[in-house]
């Protein structure tokens, strides 16, 4: 009986990898179907001020009034699900203007904000470059999607077309989802058939309490927001910065290009960002920044936990005294004041290891 169930087991296991095969497989051939692109001229904009201009042969918007306003927007795109670059053509001489996108009166935020169709971020358009881009990911298809161009009334502003791109964020997402996912079933089944035996009572306590625990600490990771604490902005533009620098080829990361307008900050030379790769790479991969900020406190915590109980473990020799150490270590309140409210992620990264 016991060798008929272990070769159902192996059986259902060859069935669930060559599933997860199937799965990588479909998306992975989908990253070389090419990209649409639609682009946007400046007479298909709807002015709310300035002026259409044409000149040897170009065209473009213009705006210099000198008071903040709407300059203009591109009216209801019709798009399918998916994850798009949409990139400005523009010339200004000013600060403040910035391009965002506006899908049923739901407006992106400063970091990143989200209602049911729609994942977005702003895209400042800077006096030192000549192209914006906002990215986008949409979950089910629209008809109402916009981008808009808000003046600040700072200079001049010119703006020559808008065009859209499809890109292969939403499988690359996907590919790396179903690697992740994959990787914990298999593990979980190897380990199940390597037993030979069902979990005891304490084994199932010791897991029952651990995820418990892991589940408590990050609570506030659950909400559709980030949870703004004293350094949250600093970090995330560190993320941003370390994944700006693998792109244009610098690895390891020592100037971030994003900060002080362009000309970068040596701020990978003054700070550890070993553990900052993470996040890094899952933004190069397309998911957005909350969510990689978001996957690797989650990661934190669950490293904490484990490796709290296993110390505790080894010291005390009891199973009982190292869950309750693991619990009050991993949720004592000055942990999570560095994790939430000072968002110091050096120290609470530093004290997963202590």
């Amino acid at each position: 009986m016991k060798r008929i169930s272990k070769l159902k087991a192996h059986k259902g296991f060859c069935v669930v990898v060559l599933i997860e095969l199937i799965l990588f497989l479909f998306f992975a051939v989908k990253l070389f179907i090419p990209n649409k692109t639609i682009g946007y001229t400046p007479d298909c904009f709807v002015l709310q001020s300035g002026r259409y201009v044409e000149n040897a042969g170009s065209s473009y918007v213009e705006v210099e009034e000198h008071q903040a306003m709407d300059f203009f927007y591109v009216d209801y795109m019709s798009l399918p699900a998916g994850t798009y670059d949409i990139l400005l053509d523009y010339e200004t001489t000013g600060n403040g203007n910035i391009a965002y996108v506006d899908i049923e009166n739901a407006v992106s935020g400063f970091l990143e904000e989200s209602c049911d169709q729609v994942v977005t971020t702003n895209a400042v358009l800077e006096p030192f470059y000549k192209v914006a881009k906002i990215k986008v990911l949409l979950t089910q298809a629209t008809d109402y999607l916009r981008v808009k161009v808000f003046y600040s009334g700072d200079g001049n502003l010119k703006v020559g077309s808008v065009k859209v791109c499809e890109n292969h964020s939403d499988e690359m997402m996907t590919l790396f989802l179903i690697v992740v996912i994959s990787a914990v079933v298999d593990g979980i089944w190897l380990w199940r058939i390597r037993r030979k035996q069902t979990l005891d009572a304490e084994t199932k306590t010791t897991i029952a309490v651990l995820t418990s625990v892991v589940f408590l600490s990050s609570l506030a990771l659950f909400v559709p927001y980030l949870v703004e604490g004293h350094d949250l902005r600093f970090h995330l533009l560190r993320i941003e910065g370390i994944k700006d620098s693998i792109l244009t080829g610098q690895l390891p990361a020592k100037i971030q290009p994003n900060w002080l307008n362009g000309n970068g900050y040596a701020v990978s030379v003054f700070y550890g960002d070993l553990f900052l790769y993470i996040p890094a790479i899952l933004r190069i991969m397309g998911f957005s920044i909350r969510f990689s900020y978001v996957a690797y406190a989650l990661l934190v915590n669950i490293a904490t936990c484990l490796i709290s109980y296993f110390c505790f473990k080894g010291i005390i020799k009891n199973n009982k005294a190292a869950l309750i150490g693991s619990a009050v270590y991993t949720l004592s309140l000055y942990r999570l004041i560095n994790m939430y409210i000072r968002c110091a992620v050096g120290e609470y990264t530093a004290m997963t290891f202590l």
